[in-house]
């Protein structure tokens, strides 16, 4: 009864703590309008790659979003102040799998935080 107690013990310790490392990773960059209006962004990340566009201005901004993949709809998002959207792009394939995105703009000031996460593999 002992061992069984101390086996579970040690399980219990080993789940915990890979549960602990599993943590997301993220690449970020930011679209500063002007001088640019369009920065791309990419990364070798997992299947589920979660896109985020945070506004940090006190205007609102219009953004596109052109994932390079065939098949991929464009992303057409209007952000107010301050406000942020996530989009999940998903796909099947070994990993690690390439993903780029193109994110533009048409406003005459904008300064948007643009962050790809994913798990680790």
């Amino acid at each position: 009864m002992k061992t069984i107690f101390s086996i579970f013990v040690f399980l219990a310790f080993v789940m915990s703590t890979s549960t602990i490392q599993a943590q997301r990773e993220t690449k970020s960059t930011s679209l500063i309008a002007p001088p640019n209006s369009s920065v791309n962004l990419s990364v070798l990340g997992n299947q589920n790659t979660d896109l985020a566009l945070k506004n940090n201005n006190f205007l609102g901004v219009a953004l596109r979003v052109n994932e390079r993949k065939p098949f991929t709809p464009v992303w057409t998002t209007f952000l107010l102040p301050f406000q942020s959207n996530t989009r999940r792009y998903s796909i099947f394939g070994s990993l690690p799998i390439f993903w780029s995105w193109d994110v533009s703009t048409t406003a005459d000031a904008a300064s948007v935080l643009i962050t790809a996460s994913w798990d680790r593999f």
